[in-house]
């Protein structure tokens, strides 16, 4: 089997290790944090800055106090683009988060600026690897083939085509690929990108190797969450629309720079899954994630795949056999589950699993990130 794995582009030291010993703290004011937490997961933004500002201002639990200013930081303002403002922040606080250098070397550039030319934009894209929805857009005037990858917090492109399109090399960084390796990369500055009427200007870069056929980078979640994006699968279209607030929408896409699902286990239990568009996995499920869903039996399969950094390589997987969780209160069950090695904290959660791009290959997948919702229909 070939799992090609495109997605789960973090900066190095994005994870936030203090959360784990936040949970074994003073219970009423982890129970006050982990409140500003569900309120930044559902897109009450507005309580979870207040509550993540006070709680950043108060000194008598410091592990809680310093998650509650990385999240504000790097949530609020870095994911969001406000460098300004999250460096300002940080000063006043006396408090970097991972993305502090990141943030002051964004800040001296060109402001980033989008254009949608109109409210709704069709555009077809060729399927790879089985589920890879791949666009051609034109960066700094050349065609570029980008995979749609919810699972990558920053839109890339390989070292090869970052030299081709001249993309301006900002600084040599470090990012985690979707295996959790961290791989050497650069941040660069790209002048435009174009996709059928939309617009980008001034668009920061990841660029690495990458060793996927037919494939030139990925059209990252620092795009695609700005709007209501719906990935036809079937018919090989897909629409970037203007997302207009809508109240009545359940809140089932949870997250910032990384979308979650709201996924139940057999218990009701939440579940932390990742949304992955990037891979063309059905699930991949973490040692702790397992053991929230029940009993399981674990198997074994040859896999062959590759990812970003990363050489294609051929190995033996560990699998779960026959999960069954519920998505969006719609019971699904994945016959066999790639297991993950170990377990990774992304930003202040500890990952039970992902849920890839296979999952959602015969029908539309629709991703409103502005009004934080969800949808999938066959």
């Amino acid at each position: 089997m070939r799992k090609v794995s495109l997605g789960g582009l973090l900066l190095a030291l994005l994870c936030n290790p203090a959360f784990a010993t936040i949970q074994a703290g003073d219970t009423l004011s982890t129970s006050r944090y982990l409140n500003a937490i569900n309120h930044w997961l559902f897109g009450r933004t507005e309580a979870a800055h207040k509550a993540l500002r006070l709680i950043s201002s108060q000194d008598a639990v410091p592990v809680e106090r310093d998650a509650a200013r990385y999240l504000l930081l790097e949530e609020m303002y870095y994911w969001t683009g406000n460098y300004h403002q999250y460096l300002h922040l940080a000063d006043s606080m006396g408090f970097q988060s991972s993305s502090y250098e990141m943030a002051r070397l964004l800040s001296n550039q060109p402001e980033l600026r989008i254009h949608l030319r109109r409210d709704t934009l069709q555009v077809p894209f060729r399927l790879k690897h089985k589920a890879h929805a791949v666009v051609e857009v034109l960066i700094n005037g050349r065609v570029v083939r980008l995979a749609v990858d919810s699972g990558a917090q920053r839109t890339f492109i390989s070292n090869r085509t970052a030299k081709a399109i001249g993309l301006k090399k900002l600084s040599d960084i470090k990012v985690l690929n979707y295996e959790g390796q961290s791989v050497p990369a650069s941040i660069g500055l790209a002048d435009s990108l174009n996709l059928n009427g939309l617009a980008i200007y001034n668009l920061p870069v990841f660029s690495a190797y990458l060793p996927i056929p037919g494939i030139d980078g990925l059209l990252g979640w620092d795009v695609l969450r700005r709007f209501t994006i719906i990935i036809d699968y079937p018919n090989r279209q897909l629409s970037i629309q203007k997302s207009i607030p809508d109240s009545t929408l359940e809140h089932n896409l949870l997250g910032g720079s990384q979308p979650m699902l709201l996924v139940r286990g057999p218990s009701n239990n939440q579940l932390n899954f990742i949304l992955d568009t990037g891979s063309n996995e059905k699930l991949r499920i973490s040692p702790t994630g397992v053991t929230k869903i029940g009993p399981y039996q674990i198997g074994r399969k040859l896999s062959i795949g590759g990812s970003v950094g990363r050489l294609v390589h051929i190995g033996l997987e560990k699998q779960v056999k026959k999960l069954s969780i519920r998505i969006d209160g719609r019971q699904r069950q994945f016959r066999r589950s790639t297991l993950y090695k170990s377990d990774q904290v992304i930003g202040q959660f500890l990952r039970d699993g992902l849920i890839g791009a296979g999952a959602f290959r015969k029908g539309r997948l629709t991703l409103d990130a502005p009004n934080h919702h969800f949808n999938y229909v066959e």
